[in-house]
């Protein structure tokens, strides 16, 4: 959806600002014949969106709704750079 955008993730441990992050909505398909694939979000009333930083991985991931409502996330709270 996203390349390159600033995301603060707001945490119990406080607010963190990651640059350079790139966000992935994650839908599932259905394969219902041969060859021909249907959008079930809406059946499933489920999609996700991944948030992943430059030199870290993945700092959100996002459980939505079919309306786009969030419903649960999980965040990172620290991490080392050895």
């Amino acid at each position: 959806l996203q390349k390159d955008v600033p995301v603060t993730v707001t945490s119990s441990v406080g607010n963190t600002t990651y640059n350079n992050v790139i966000v992935v909505e994650e839908k599932l398909e259905l394969e219902v014949t041969p060859g021909v694939w249907q959008d079930i979000t809406n059946t499933i009333d489920f999609f996700g969106k991944a948030y992943y930083a430059r030199g870290i991985g993945l700092i959100l991931y996002e459980a939505l709704n079919a309306a786009g409502v969030v419903q649960d996330k999980q965040e990172l709270r620290r991490f080392r750079i050895l």
